[in-house]
């Protein structure tokens, strides 16, 4: 089975504003939450999707699978477009999340709120 995928510098989200137009599309972050939650969870370890542009309602459907996702140690997020609404949905997945021991969000324009949020619970799984 795959445990590590790496699909950094793509740009998967470049295409995310056609949602607004036309809503049937699947985004990036989507695609990705779909993989985390279905046919690789259980297996994949490493997911490095930096660099790609991801953000909007697919930043917040990839951060959302991370509730589900039973082996997933390390994942890479940074330079995308997260956001506020992102980071929130972020920091409330980790503390379901009971697997992830390395995460990296630089450069994702999260805001204050979703940082304390994620400092807060960062403090008490990784510690």
């Amino acid at each position: 089975m795959i445990q590590e995928i790496d699909l950094s510098n793509n740009v998967l989200g470049k295409d995310d504003a056609l949602l607004y137009a036309h809503p049937n599309v699947v985004t990036a972050g989507e695609s990705l939450g779909k993989l985390l939650r279905g046919s690789c969870n259980g297996a994949l370890q490493t997911l490095k999707v930096q660099w790609n542009m991801i953000k909007g309602i697919g930043a917040m459907d990839l951060c959302d699978s991370l509730k589900m996702t039973s082996s997933l140690m390390y994942l890479d997020l940074s330079y995308n477009s997260l956001g506020m609404d992102g980071g929130t949905v972020l920091g409330a997945a980790l503390i379901e999340n009971k697997t992830l021991k390395e995460l990296y969000i630089a450069s994702n324009n999260i805001g204050p709120e979703a940082c304390f949020t994620i400092c807060v619970v960062s403090i008490r799984l990784f510690i």
